[in-house]
């Protein structure tokens, strides 16, 4: 009986530890699923309820993906680490009595400065992994973003057109035509959020694909315009971002 409990232990320890592991290789890809899914029901096919669970698949594999996949194989590099040191420590172990209590000094001193330096390597970096997000980045991105929304305007069939300008390194203007100033404000709310959605999911993509670290480098704030330079809304907020109207048409 005893070892029938002990063997449902050891079964259940492992089955905990797979689910672990494999739920830490799919955090990743949750992550990276959930983004494109946003944009496809933002954009492609416009569904609020998909959206919006889009949105809590890309949260869960962000939490995921930043607390559970890096502790799961820290732990597995650590254990080889672990092993890796015995192995050494045996082998000085053994080698030990065949030489003279000098030369056992000199190599445990070689050994433990080759420890420090390859733990000094192994230690995490903090650097920017790609290039720097300049005022030149900033209308590289307010063209490509101008030419994706009027196409997906033309794909849609809407006979209107948007313009997008940049300001310094870390602004950008929709200028939609001037008709949409007048109106309703539910309407011009739910406007402004699809624009910053659109800008979120765009900009991650062309960034990626430009070698910016997401990292180092934020989207630029949005603001929307109309034609005669009226600001219909800004964009607020750091972690909750959201679209805050500038006109009261109610």
């Amino acid at each position: 009986m005893k070892k029938s409990g002990a063997g449902k232990i050891i079964l259940i320890i492992l089955v905990i530890a797979l689910v672990i592991t494999v739920a830490a290789l799919l955090m990743p890809v949750a992550l990276i699923g959930g983004i494109g899914a946003i944009w496809y029901f933002t954009k492609k096919k416009p569904d609020t309820k998909k959206r919006n669970i889009s949105v809590a698949v890309v949260t869960v594999g962000l939490l995921g993906t930043i607390f559970i996949t890096p502790a799961v194989f820290k732990g597995n590099n650590n254990t080889s680490t672990t092993t890796a040191s015995s192995t050494i420590a045996t082998s000085s172990s053994s080698s030990k009595t065949k030489e003279s209590s000098s030369t056992s000094s000199s190599k445990l001193e070689t050994t433990t400065e080759s420890s420090s330096k390859t733990e000094e390597s192994t230690k995490p970096t903090t650097q920017n992994d790609g290039p720097e997000y300049t005022e030149e980045s900033n209308a590289a991105f307010a063209t490509a973003f101008m030419n994706a929304l009027n196409q997906s305007l033309a794909d849609n069939g809407a006979n209107v057109s948007v313009t997008v300008q940049y300001y310094g390194d870390n602004l950008i203007y929709v200028i939609v035509p001037q008709d949409f100033k007048y109106e309703t404000n539910v309407n011009l709310q739910k406007l402004a959020d699809t624009v910053l959605d659109a800008k979120e999911n765009y900009f991650n993509n062309w960034a990626i694909e430009n070698g910016y670290d997401l990292g180092y480098t934020n989207p630029p704030n949005l603001y929307l315009k109309s034609e005669d330079d009226t600001t219909l809304a800004e964009e607020s907020g750091v972690l909750n971002k959201k679209m805050k109207l500038k006109v009261d048409n109610s």
